[in-house]
Order: structure tokens, then C-alpha cells, then sequence
């Protein structure tokens, strides 16, 4: 039995992202005659909104969380997926601090437990983010960002003896895009722009799909092309986004644990073409946690992965999937603190 924990927010739950990798996993390990995967579970722990910090306050709260990551379970690997924005503010920033402090604790149980850790690399809003124009005008730039941000996670968690890995989706969707660049075309109306839900925020089924056969390629090191599909999927856009995956993680440079070491390099800042912008904003109803036990929800998903985090008055960390227009009115006056802080902290070229 392989067991794989899931570790995100709205991001990992929209389109049940875990289920559909347990479904890769155990069809791919019967299409290779790889006995190493043939019997997975998943578990998922998920809210809306939710950072690396608030999973670390979880613990000791809630037994879910408590269970998963200090109650000894035997994971084969936790993959950590942060919040849309902030791994994109390093530099000093004290809000990337506090995130990478979160990952490191993260890291810690997941190593005390045995298991290995991927970082689920995200995805550049598609038409960059409405909330940090400064900072993230546009998908290329943002994702750029966040490629970078993730980067140091990983080298901030990596020992020589024990390193730790990256899932490379926002990178596949960058692929698409440029492709459609390369094409002569508007990339938000073709693949690349039904990649995204109707907020340009979150994943689609054919974007979920796509993070999927990514986190196969990037578990297993075997080709997702000719792997089965979500019903309803046009069979050209699954073919394209089998192939991309390939692409990005079996024909790439990224490290993965099962590529050997002189094969690998630092993908540096990816991203495509710094081309296109507009504005997105995503909300929704602030979910409360959602901890799926072997692909099965027991709370409530709801939530969506949308404003940065905030330290308000009280110093907790408060939610990020807003509805209403006090809650938007808060998340405009956002970028200029950020940027101040930002800048303050010496932002990387």
C-alpha cells in the first residue's frame, strides 16, 4: 500500500485533484507492470483559503490534522500545495517568511514520520492577478513568481541526505501557453484559457486534469500519454495535455527522485513570454477545513483560494475565501502594504 497525503486548499480539492492521481497511480502501475503502485490511497487535508501556517495551527486542534501529521502514519510522500499568492513574495517578505517557517515545520513531521515531501507548484492566475498588478500583472509574470518562490521552498527544505521535490504544474501551464504564443494566438481563448474555471483562478476539469498527470509523471517517472480521462473531457485536449506533461516532467530537467542526479538543473525562472495582462478576481464563501480520508470529503469544501493572508488586530491568520464587498474592500487596500514590505525586504530581480 502506498499512501500519499494532500496537503492544500481549494486548489487540491476542486475536481477531487487527489482521487484523480490515485486513479493514474493504480492504471499506470497495471499499463507498466509497476508493482510499486498498484495499491494507493490518499488522504486529503484541505480548506478554503488556506496557507501553510494555518495547516501547522491545526495540529494539536484538530484530530485530523493532529492524526495525519504526528500520529505516525507511514507516508510514502506529503505534497504541499500553498496558497495561490504568497509563495510569489520572497525577498524578505515577512508573509513569505512566516510561509517558508510553515513549510519547514511541514517538512519536519512528514520527515519524523518517515515520508518524503513534493511542493505542488501552482499556476499563475490566467489573466494575472487583480489584487497585485504590481506584482503579478499578468499569467507569465506571475508565474515567473512563483516558480522562483517554490524554488527556494525547495532549496530552503532540501538536505543533501533528504531532498525535497517539486511538482511542476504551474510550469505545464506555462508550457500551454507559450505554445499557443508560439501559435500566433490568444492564449485565454484556446487550451491554455479552458484550463481555468469560470474565475481564472481555480483549475477546470481538463486544469486538474493536467495538474494530475503532472503529479503522475513527477511520482512515478512514467508517461501519462494514453492514460485514461475524466467522462466529458474533449480526447484532443487530454491528448495535448498528456503530452505537456511529458514534456515538462519526463523530458525536463526538474529533480525528481527517480532521475539520476547528473540529469537534473535549476529550471530558474519559468514562465513563457511576458506578454498579456488583464484582471481576475476570484471569491467565494470562506470553506471551513476540509480533511478528505481516502478520497472521501469529511468537511465542508467550499472555500476558494482567493485574497493573500492577512494578520489581522488579533494576530491569527485570518481566511481567505471572501464573499461580500467588505470583504473585497479589505483585499484592495492590500498591494500597497505588501509592496512596501516588499520592497523594504530588497525584492529579487
Amino acid at each position: 500500500m502506498v499512501s500519499l497525503l494532500f496537503i492544500g486548499n481549494s486548489y487540491t480539492f476542486y475536481n477531487e485533484l487527489n482521487g484523480m492521481v490515485d486513479a493514474l497511480l493504480e492504471e499506470g502501475a497495471a499499463a507498466e507492470g509497476d508493482p510499486a503502485w498498484a495499491d494507493v490511497e490518499t488522504t486529503r487535508l484541505a480548506g478554503g483559503g488556506y496557507t501553510f501556517e494555518m495547516h501547522v495551527d491545526k495540529v494539536g486542534v484538530d484530530p485530523a490534522w493532529t492524526d495525519a501529521l504526528t500520529g505516525g502514519t507511514a507516508w510514502r510522500y506529503g505534497i504541499l500545495q500553498e496558497q495561490s499568492q504568497i509563495p510569489g513574495f520572497y525577498g524578505e517578505d515577512p508573509i513569505w517568511e512566516s510561509s517558508a517557517a510553515a513549510a519547514v515545520q511541514l517538512d519536519d513531521w512528514l520527515e519524523a514520520g518517515g515520508a518524503g515531501t513534493f511542493l505542488l507548484m501552482t499556476w499563475g492566475r490566467r489573466d494575472g492577478d487583480s489584487q497585485n498588478t504590481w506584482l503579478y500583472p499578468d499569467f507569465p509574470t506571475m508565474q515567473a513568481e512563483l516558480t522562483e518562490g517554490y524554488t527556494m521552498y525547495r532549496d530552503r527544505l532540501s538536505t543533501e541526505a533528504r531532498p525535497v521535490w517539486i511538482i511542476p504544474a504551474g510550469p505545464a501551464f506555462a508550457a500551454i501557453y507559450d505554445e499557443a504564443l508560439a501559435a500566433g494566438e490568444i492564449p485565454q481563448q484556446g487550451l491554455f484559457g479552458r484550463l481555468y474555471d469560470g474565475d481564472g483562478s481555480h483549475p477546470s476539469l481538463i486544469g486538474s486534469y493536467l495538474i494530475a498527470c503532472v503529479s503522475y509523471a513527477a511520482l512515478t517517472g512514467h508517461d501519462p500519454v494514453g492514460l485514461s480521462a475524466p467522462q466529458g473531457l474533449d480526447p484532443a485536449d487530454v491528448q495535448i495535455v498528456q503530452q505537456t506533461a511529458t514534456e515538462v516532467v519526463i523530458d525536463g530537467d526538474w529533480p525528481m527522485p527517480w532521475r539520476a542526479p547528473e540529469d537534473t538543473g535549476d529550471p530558474g525562472d519559468s514562465g513563457g513570454d511576458d506578454s498579456g495582462s488583464g484582471d481576475d478576481s476570484a471569491t467565494g464563501d470562506a470553506g471551513t477545513a476540509d480533511s478528505g480520508s481516502n478520497d472521501s470529503t469529511l468537511g465542508d469544501a467550499g472555500g476558494v483560494d482567493s485574497g493573500p493572508p492577512v494578520k489581522p488586530a488579533g494576530g491569527a491568520p485570518a481566511g481567505c475565501g471572501c464573499s461580500g464587498g467588505g470583504a473585497l474592500a479589505w483585499l484592495a487596500l492590500l498591494p500597497l502594504p505588501l509592496w512596501s514590505r516588499r520592497r523594504a525586504g530588497g525584492r529579487r530581480a
